[in-house]
């Protein structure tokens, strides 16, 4: 018998097992879940941890979920069911539809990819992380209220799927530049403020933004459509006085940028 035969096996089983082990899903008894009624489908209500064993010194922790479970496919993630337990990375399952509220809030998350399968991100779903990086799957409709807030955010693709941001949903990140999907219609309050934004361009799709979107910025080049209604109630929309230069223009669309104490159109 060839003496290099052994060794080579050794070895190629424990490059199979290594791969294996970093590739497997966590335990089904990992999680606490409800069959929802209607669809016959998954909503995962709670992580239990028995794997990681909640280790807050842990450098790494991360949390696979599988696409199935009891034959079922995993459609919804509940609230906060994945709250505060220290999670570095999470694999969401391209069968998942709805991430409910708080449901990853106040973990240590530095990037995470939206399936296109999820429709909505709930409300402060990815809130108190330190996100660094997103993906927005194409079929997201809605980025609900406080969403990715309080993160570490430089930058955002807001797909062509998404129709409305809710109240809150970067603010306070580190945001340097958002491009805003061809859908868009409705951004609402403090949707992004509190960021480091200059400038901001805004699709035709835009009809209403809310007092505060774009509030503690930075922002002194705006294009922005014809007619937009700017819902400044008490606190206006943008800083610098934009909001009553658009105004007094008739609401005119274009290339705004402002120099020299004042808003001009750009040539």
């Amino acid at each position: 018998m060839n003496k290099n035969i052994k060794p080579i096996i050794f070895f190629s089983l424990i490059i199979f097992f290594s791969f294996s082990a970093c590739s497997k899903y966590n335990s089904v008894k990992d999680f606490e879940i409800l069959i929802l009624p209607d669809t016959q489908t998954v909503e995962i209500t709670k992580y239990t941890d028995t794997s990681n064993e909640k280790n807050e010194s842990a450098a790494q922790h991360t949390v696979k979920i599988p696409s199935h479970i009891q034959k079922k496919p995993v459609t919804n993630i509940g609230e906060k069911a994945f709250y505060k337990n220290n999670i570095t990375h999470v694999d969401l399952p391209d069968t998942l539809i709805e991430i409910g509220t708080r449901a990853f809030q106040e973990n240590q998350l530095t990037n995470v990819i939206i399936p296109d399968s999820v429709e909505i991100i709930g409300t402060e779903s990815f809130s108190f992380n330190q996100l660094n990086e997103i993906t927005i799957g194409d079929n997201v409709t809605i980025i609900e209220r406080g969403a990715f807030a309080v993160n570490k955010l430089m930058a955002v693709n807001i797909t062509d799927s998404v129709t409305i941001i809710d109240n809150d949903a970067f603010t306070d990140n580190l945001l340097l530049f958002v491009f805003i999907g061809y859908n868009v219609t409705t951004i609402k309050r403090f949707a992004f403020a509190n960021n480091y934004l200059t400038r901001i361009t805004f699709p035709d799709s835009v009809t209403e933004i809310e007092g505060g979107a774009f509030a503690l910025n930075e922002i002194t080049d705006i294009t922005i459509g014809s007619n937009v209604n700017l819902v400044r109630d008490t606190i206006p929309v943008f800083e610098l006085g934009f909001d009553d230069f658009y105004l007094s223009n008739g609401l005119k669309g274009g290339n705004y940028v402002y120099a020299d104490g004042g808003w001009g159109f750009a040539e």
